[in-house]
This record gives C-alpha cells, sequence and structure tokens, in this order.
C-alpha cells in the first residue's frame, strides 16, 4: 500500500510498524513516525546506517542514570562505505564525550541522527523536525532540544555512519543553505551571542 499503517511479521516478539505515507521529505517522515510512536523514547535510524549490538541498551541505561534533565543521549559513530567497508576514521574530536551544551550543537554537528535517542517529552516540549529545511534539520532539532533539556555524548562507537556518494550531506549547496538558516534561527533565539556565531561551521561531524 502507498499509505496507511500495517505490520511486518518479521519477529514474533517484536512487531514492526510501517507507515507508508506521501514522500513529503525526511523532516516529516521522522514526525509522522514520532506522531505514531507510543515508547517515551524515540531512536532514529536512517536506511543506510547500522546500530551496532548494544547501541540501545547503552543509551537507555544511560538515561536512567542521568535522570529526567537529560532530552538526548547519543553515542559515537564510525564511517563505512557503501559495502559496510570500514573508512579511515578522522581523530578530530575523539576525545569529546559527557554533556555537550546547546553551543557546543550549533557550533558543530557531533554525532549522527542514527546515533541518537530523544526522549518523548523533549518532542512534546520542543516540536518536531522543522519541515521547511532540506538538510541539517537534526542539527535544527537538537539546538531546540538543547535550549530545555540536557544532551549527553557517550563514548562508545555504537553506529556504523554509512558514507557513499548519494549521501545528502554530499550536496554541498543544499548543506551550506540549510546549515545557514538553522544558525540563523540559532540566532534569533538567543542560544548564543552573534559574536559567537561567526564560528559556526556547516561541518558535519561524520
Amino acid at each position: 500500500p502507498t499509505t496507511g499503517i500495517y505490520t511486518l511479521s518479521l519477529h514474533d516478539a517484536l512487531p514492526i510498524w510501517c507507515v507508508r505515507k506521501a514522500n513529503a521529505g525526511l523532516s516529516a517522515a521522522r514526525n509522522t513516525g514520532i506522531r505514531e510512536a507510543s515508547h517515551p523514547f524515540i531512536a532514529f535510524l536512517d536506511a543506510d546506517d547500522v546500530w551496532c549490538p548494544g547501541h540501545l541498551e547503552a543509551v537507555i541505561a544511560a538515561f536512567g542514570r542521568l535522570g529526567d534533565s537529560v532530552g538526548l543521549v547519543a553515542t559515537k559513530c564510525d564511517r563505512i562505505d557503501a559495502q559496510g567497508v570500514p573508512l579511515a576514521q578522522t581523530q578530530r574530536d575523539g576525545a569529546v564525550h559527557g554533556a555537550l551544551d546547546v553551543r557546543d550543537i550549533v557550533l558543530r554537528t557531533w554525532f549522527a541522527p542514527s546515533a541518537a535517542v530523544v526522549r518523548r517529552a523533549a518532542f512534546d516540549a520542543c516540536g518536531g523536525f522543522d519541515e521547511t529545511l532540506t538538510s541539517s534539520e537534526d542539527r535544527d532539532m537538537w539546538i531546540r532540544v538543547g535550549m530545555h533539556f540536557g544532551i549527553h555524548l557517550l563514548p562508545d562507537v555504537l553506529v556504523h555512519f554509512r558514507n557513499h556518494a548519494s549521501s545528502m550531506s554530499k550536496n554541498a549547496d543544499r548543506m551550506k543553505r540549510n546549515t545557514g538558516a538553522v544558525i540563523r534561527k540559532a540566532r534569533q533565539a538567543g542560544v548564543v551571542p552573534k559574536t559567537q556565531i561567526g564560528r559556526a561551521s556547516c561541518r558535519e561531524r561524520v
């Protein structure tokens, strides 16, 4: 079917609900999934990325330790190519983990969307992904979450981020345009002083 909700019986103990709708972009698809989900935590997995065993367990355990003030927990990720072969990893920011300030998110993307798990209460408070953005929508969302909740990055590499020629992040003009819109929104919201906004870059973390 082209629209509607149906169940895939891939595993009796873990029913998978599939929601089909007209293509309205990545943000709209994620917002649809958030609305249909019933669990207090929302995890994301882009179609070409891979969760490692233990990813969700580590994140949920961290939420339990950190308390209700934390709205997002993410793990680190490494890069693989289209065939799943590991790529050379950058050493930049390798030692960075723990609590991230909203200003950290404005200045740089520290984790892939597939590495993030968000408390549903954060979406209830902050709204969903901005459907006017065609890229950098995750950065915008994490900034808004960080304005009201804590964000925590675990040191463990538990996600494989697939890097290939058709990745959305390869469209430099679109990335630059949408990142500029995200930074302007952050400035208008008073997240960081105007003098610091100039340091923000459109570089992606992975």
